[in-house]
C-alpha cells in the first residue's frame, strides 16, 4: 500500500517530507517513534505492536458491548466473519486500525458516564486523525444533554487542542500537492470523489494526472492547479463503491434495514421485545452510547464514497453501527426466537459466510446481488412478515444469548 511510507517517514521523524492529509495523522506514528526510543526497535515492529494492541482492544470491546445486548449468539458469528475487521487488520501502518480502538474506548466511556473524560477524548482522536471534526459533532448531537455546557465546550476546546498540536507538529511540511488551505482541500475532497467513486466520472488536473490525458480540459487558477477537466467515465469505479456496500459488513447492512423497517412498521412496539428474565440495563450511559454509535456508525457508512477512495476501509469505520447498535437491536426482536429460527439461522450464517467470502475474490457484482436477495427472501420468511410473535400467540424459542448465565441459558 502506497499511504503507508508516509506514516513509516513520520515515525522516522522525517514529517517535512510528508504531504497532507497523512501528515495530520501524527498520534499513532508519534507512538511508534517512542517505541522505538524506548525499545530500540524498528518502525515496522512498532507499528506491529501498535496494530495488535489496538486489534485487541477493538475486538475486545465490541464482544464486551455485545455481552450486553442480549443478542442470539449466532450474532457474535456473524461479526466476526464480517470482512471489516481482517479488511481493518491489514496494512498495520495505516491509521484505521489505531483510530477504530480510539473510538472503541469512547464507546466505553460514554457507557460507562464518564463524560468529561469523553469530551477529554476529543484530543487524542484529533492529533490521530482529522476526521475526528465528524466524531465530535456526532459526540455533540447524541450526548449534548448529559454533558451539558461545560462538556460541550470542553469536547469543543479538547478537539481544537488536538488540531493545534498537529498544526505545531506539521509546521514544516509542505501541505497538499495542491497548495490549497485545508479546509478548501478537504471540500473539494467531496465532489471529486463523488463523481468518480458513485458515477465514474474520473476528474483531471495538472496535479492529479493519474487517470490519463483528459478529454476535455478548462484553465483554472486555484493553488497550483492550473487547468481542470475529466478523462471519460470508468463504470469500474461505481462498481468498486457497490462491492464496498454489499460485501464489508457482509449481510449485516440488509439486517439492520430489515429490522428498521420492521420497528418503523410495527405501531405497537411491545409486539418486538420479549420479556427477558435478566433484561438489558439502559442506564443514560448505555443510551447515549448507542445514540452515538448510531449516528456515527451511519454517516461513516453512508458517507464513505465521498471522502476518499478507499471506499471500503472507510466505510469499514460504520462499525458502531453493526458491531454494537445491531445486535441490541436484534435482542429486542421477537421474531429473531422464533420457531423459525431453528432452520433460518444455518441459512442466514451460510449466505453471510459466502457474502463475506466474496469480498476477497474477483468476482462479479451479480453474485452478491443475488446473494442479497436470497437473504432478504429469508429475513422476510423467517420474521413472517412481523405479523407473528409471542403477542399473536406463537411462542419464541428462548435460545442462548450473548452474556446469559449458564443457568439463565
Amino acid at each position: 500500500m502506497s499511504d503507508i511510507w508516509s506514516y513509516l517517514a513520520i515515525a522516522k521523524g522525517q514529517t517535512a517530507e510528508v504531504v497532507q492529509p497523512f501528515v495530520s495523522r501524527q498520534l499513532g506514528p508519534l507512538i511508534v517513534r517512542g517505541l522505538d526510543a524506548l525499545l530500540h526497535i524498528n518502525a515496522h515492529l512498532g507499528f506491529e505492536i501498535e496494530g495488535a494492541i489496538s486489534l485487541l482492544v477493538l475486538v475486545g470491546v465490541i464482544f464486551a458491548l455485545a455481552a450486553k445486548s442480549r443478542a442470539p449468539w449466532w450474532m457474535l458469528v456473524a461479526i466476526t466473519v464480517a470482512p471489516m475487521l481482517p479488511d481493518t487488520a491489514l496494512g498495520l501502518v495505516l491509521p484505521d486500525l489505531f483510530y477504530s480502538a480510539l473510538l472503541a474506548i469512547l464507546l466505553v466511556l460514554l457507557e460507562r458516564e464518564w463524560w468529561m473524560a469523553a469530551a477529554l477524548w476529543m484530543l487524542p482522536l484529533m492529533v490521530a486523525r482529522e476526521s475526528t471534526s465528524l466524531t465530535l459533532l456526532c459526540l455533540l448531537v447524541a450526548a449534548w444533554r448529559p454533558l451539558r455546557l461545560r462538556g460541550c465546550l470542553l469536547a469543543v476546546a479538547s478537539a481544537a487542542g488536538g488540531a493545534a498540536i498537529v498544526h505545531h507538529l506539521t509546521r514544516l511540511s509542505p501541505g497538499n500537492p495542491q497548495h490549497l488551505p485545508a479546509s478548501v482541500y478537504i471540500l473539494l475532497k467531496i465532489p471529486w470523489n463523488t463523481t468518480q467513486n458513485l458515477f465514474g466520472v474520473q476528474l483531471w488536473n495538472n496535479i492529479n494526472v493519474g487517470c490519463g490525458p483528459p478529454v476535455w480540459q478548462h484553465a483554472v487558477k486555484l493553488g497550483a492547479i492550473h487547468s481542470v477537466g475529466f478523462c471519460g467515465v470508468n463504470p469500474a469505479y461505481p462498481r468498486g463503491t457497490a462491492m464496498a456496500l454489499l460485501t464489508e459488513f457482509g449481510l449485516l447492512p440488509l439486517l439492520t434495514g430489515f429490522i428498521l423497517w420492521e420497528r418503523r412498521k410495527l405501531k405497537n412496539l411491545r409486539a418486538i421485545h420479549i420479556a427477558a428474565p435478566n433484561p438489558v440495563p439502559r442506564t443514560a450511559g448505555y443510551r447515549t452510547m448507542l445514540r452515538f454509535a448510531t449516528l456515527y456508525g451511519a454517516l461513516c457508512f453512508l458517507l464513505g464514497p465521498l471522502l476518499g477512495t478507499g471506499v471500503s476501509r472507510l466505510m469499514g469505520y460504520g462499525w458502531p453501527l453493526f458491531f454494537v447498535v445491531l445486535p441490541v437491536w436484534l435482542g429486542e426482536s421477537s421474531w429473531v426466537r422464533s420457531r423459525r429460527a431453528a432452520w433460518a439461522v444455518p441459512l442466514f450464517l451460510a449466505l453471510h459466510l459466502a457474502i463475506s467470502w466474496i469480498y476477497w475474490q474477483n468476482v462479479y457484482l451479480p453474485k452478491i446481488l443475488l446473494g442479497w436477495g436470497v437473504a432478504a427472501v429469508l429475513l422476510k420468511l423467517w420474521s413472517g412478515a412481523g405479523k407473528r410473535g409471542p403477542e399473536a400467540g406463537v411462542p419464541a424459542v428462548q435460545e442462548p444469548r450473548i452474556g446469559d448465565t449458564p443457568a439463565q441459558a
